[in-house]
């Protein structure tokens, strides 16, 4: 019975061994997935720093002297790994040979990373602390209800690297113990750089200043590691390769809430071009924070929190200014990496608030300019550098100028010049993977969120009068034209654009106004012909129109001309086949005006066989066959709506032969009418009328003398545009001719 005691008394006591002072005793937990066991997998072998002192650290040659309160734990030589934690840095490390005296332990070691570490598991981490506790093999973790992992300490760093101790679960530093951190957020102090000098170009062309640079900015972060079973093999040395696990998914989030007030001063004069880029504005803005995590299975995790304030600056242009402008950013914005699949890739999204400031330019200039400074931050997986963020809000300003004057013309004349202010954030994204041992850095093309948020000039538009006022000819008008530019959504006036404006025969008082506060620019118009207009032109800098608008007057109903061919359906005359997909009379009658006053009118120019009903006292008796073939030329006048036609020439023949309507032949004959020249064929008053009517073929022959109203679906298969016939519209005059005009 004694020996069976003491047994349990010793297993007892190895079971402590692995425990702090400070923590309750656990039962023995089986090896986790990340403590893999096989020959030739690395085992994790758990140190005790509150029991441990490192008398001697050298990285460059391995070598570690680590000297233990109680009894130095067992190493396996080439297998046993090492978590290294000192005040201010962790390192993963391989233990290669090991001399153990009395309770002292000289190891030499090779560096580890984390697939050697990991293995089969997968473990979330959130920065912000957190209330839970949970005992394990190294020491107390805590995890919530959701298996993230939560800090068990947090240190920040000095620039001596000395540290203070912001957070730790043992000493039950309170989570409001971190200075100036509200919440589950880290907050950044506070930068005022306002009235400071940027930098000026060797020439003195140009100097930059901040007019007001003023930053606040806090994060929360979370990451999650998944490494899959240690079936890949490492070569450590020629004697010995291990098994290492594959990291299988990898996320790491920013989640911020950042105001910046970035308003820029400038100095130039000549021509000036400057461009800095990643410019240290302030070194160690935030200092870094490591923060320390447990596994359930007692792995330690270091995560290392670091930021410097960095800017970007660049600028170019002709001409002597004194500038001030920028924008305020007030919002939050998530940014990150992501591995999944084997593929890396970034994410991001701000939701930003714009508060834009245009430029205030004392002199017109060609300059464009972009301005951004930004926190860079950086993150290290124990000693490993790992992911780095820049959320980049940016400013970027464009203002050009540009003219042209033509001797004795001003068709071709501007004077132009444009402000164009877009504001956005560059979410830039970069990860180092020495962490899963990849020697290379994979960097990502920045994600990028923009919008122009001031325009000027936008656009010009009409204010007075109203278009379609009844004016009179050779009598002066004042006509006011105003000029705004795009601020965010509102629609602002802008003083000294220059406006153009153009009438076709009216006279303006000048060509060229400067626009007022206002935003206004008047001229006084004097139209000379009916139905002309005033057009008002702003350009931008190339010549080319940025926006215009237009005065149109009363319009005055022109008279129609009647000048083209014209092709006959009955009693209507078409317009030469731009809506018909096939002539409705296969003889192609037409009659064709001419610009000199001259008039041709052609019945079956083809000669081809007509029918032709034939009355005896009233009643139709029969019908004749054959080609009738008529020409009318003559001169014609029209004015007022009133048509007039005099033919100077008149022929017409009609070989043909008659029939009953029983078909029998009667006989044949020819008809060759009386000259009827000095006759008005065509004239009469001529009036606007929609068609609701036309004519359509029977078999190979047209009914001359009988109208046929048509349907929609008749008319539609006729028409290439039914919508075009329907706007036709045709002239109707006492002669019952009709023309039919199209639009």
């Amino acid at each position: 019975m004694k020996t069976n005691l003491y047994l349990f008394l010793a297993l007892l006591l190895l079971l402590f061994a692995g425990c702090g002072k400070d923590e309750p005793a656990v039962d023995p937990e089986p090896d986790g997935p990340d403590t893999p066991t096989t020959e030739n997998t690395s085992t994790y072998v758990p140190i005790d720093w509150e029991k441990t002192q490192i008398t001697k650290m050298d990285m460059k040659t391995g070598d570690v002297t680590l000297t233990f309160t109680d009894k130095a734990p067992e190493f396996e030589n080439g297998l046993s790994l090492i978590v290294l934690e000192t005040d201010t840095s962790t390192y993963i490390r391989r233990v290669m040979n090991t001399d153990v005296s009395n309770k002292t332990a000289t190891l030499q070691t090779v560096e580890a990373n984390m697939t050697e570490l990991f293995a089969d598991t997968e473990f979330t981490l959130s920065l912000a602390p957190s209330a839970e506790r949970a005992p394990t093999k190294s020491g107390t973790a805590s995890i919530d209800a959701n298996g993230i992992l939560h800090p068990v300490r947090i240190i920040e760093i000095n620039e001596n690297n000395s540290y203070r101790t912001l957070y730790d679960i043992h000493k039950e530093i309170p989570l409001t113990r971190a200075e100036g951190e509200t919440g589950l957020n880290i907050s950044f102090p506070e930068i005022d750089n306002s009235g400071k000098v940027i930098s000026a170009s060797e020439d003195g062309n140009l100097a930059l200043y901040w007019d007001t640079y003023k930053q606040n900015f806090s994060l929360n972060a979370t990451a999650h590691f998944k490494f899959g079973k240690a079936v890949n093999e490492k070569k450590i040395t020629e004697d010995l390769k291990i098994k290492v696990s594959e990291l299988e998914e990898f996320r790491f989030t920013i989640g911020a809430k950042a105001q910046w007030d970035m308003i820029l001063g400038a100095s130039a004069k000549g021509k000036f071009k400057y461009e800095e880029n990643d410019i240290t504005i302030a070194k160690g803005m935030f200092k870094p924070r490591v923060f320390t995590f447990f596994t359930p299975t007692g792995i330690p995790v270091i995560i290392t929190l670091g930021s410097d304030l960095l800017g970007d600056f660049s600028a170019d242009g002709d001409a002597k200014i004194e500038i001030k402008g920028g924008v305020n950013f007030s919002g939050s914005l998530t940014t990150g990496i992501e591995y999944k699949e084997k593929k890396w890739q970034p994410i991001g999204e701000p939701t930003f608030e714009y508060q834009i400031h245009p430029l205030e330019i004392t002199a017109f200039a060609n300059l464009n300019m972009k301005i951004s400074a930004y926190p860079k931050i950086k993150i290290k997986l124990y000693n490993f550098l790992g992911p780095a963020f820049s959320p980049q809000p940016f400013l970027k300003d464009s203002v050009k100028m540009g003219m042209f004057n033509e001797m004795g013309s001003i068709s071709k004349d501007y004077y132009g010049w444009t402000e164009k202010t877009y504001a956005g954030v560059d979410l830039q994204t970069s990860i180092m993977l020495d962490f899963i041992g990849i020697n290379e850095e994979l960097p990502f093309p920045p994600i990028t969120f923009e919008g122009l948020f001031y325009n000027a000039p936008d656009k010009i538009e009409l204010k007075s009068p109203e278009n379609g006022l009844d004016v009179q000819l050779d009598k002066p008008i004042e006509v006011t034209f105003n000029v705004t530019r795009k601020l965010l959504a509102a629609d602002l006036p802008i003083q000294g654009v220059s406006v153009k404006f153009e009438s076709s025969k009216g006279k303006v008082s000048q060509n060229f106004l400067l626009t007022d506060l206002q935003g206004n620019a008047k001229v006084q118009w004097t139209p000379t012909v009916p139905n002309d207009s005033l057009t008002a032109k702003i350009f931008d800098a190339s010549g080319e129109v940025i926006s215009q608008a237009t005065f149109k007057p009363k319009e005055e109903e022109e008279e129609f001309s009647i000048v083209g061919k014209w092709w006959e359906d009955g009693h209507h005359n078409l317009p030469e086949y731009p809506i018909l997909t096939t002539p409705l009379i296969p003889n192609d009658n037409y009659l064709e005006f001419f610009p000199d006053g001259t008039f041709e009118y052609v019945l079956n120019p083809n000669k081809q066989q007509l029918w032709i009903g034939y009355w005896n006292d009233g009643t139709q008796s029969g019908y004749m066959i054959g080609p009738l073939y008529r020409v009318i030329r003559g001169d014609y006048t029209y004015s007022g709506s009133e048509l007039k036609t005099n033919a100077t020439y008149y022929y017409e023949e009609w070989e043909h032969d008659r029939y009953d309507y029983s078909g029998n032949y009667v006989g044949n004959g020819s008809l060759f009418p009386d000259d009827k020249t000095g006759e008005d064929h065509f004239g009469g008053t001529v009036k606007f009328s929609n068609i609701n009517e036309m004519q359509t073929p029977k078999g190979h022959f047209i009914r001359m003398t009988e109208d046929f109203n048509l349907d929609d679906y008749i008319l539609k298969s006729k028409s290439k545009s039914f919508k075009a016939l329907q706007n036709t519209r045709h002239l109707e005059n006492s002669g019952s001719a009709k023309i039919i005009i199209y639009k």
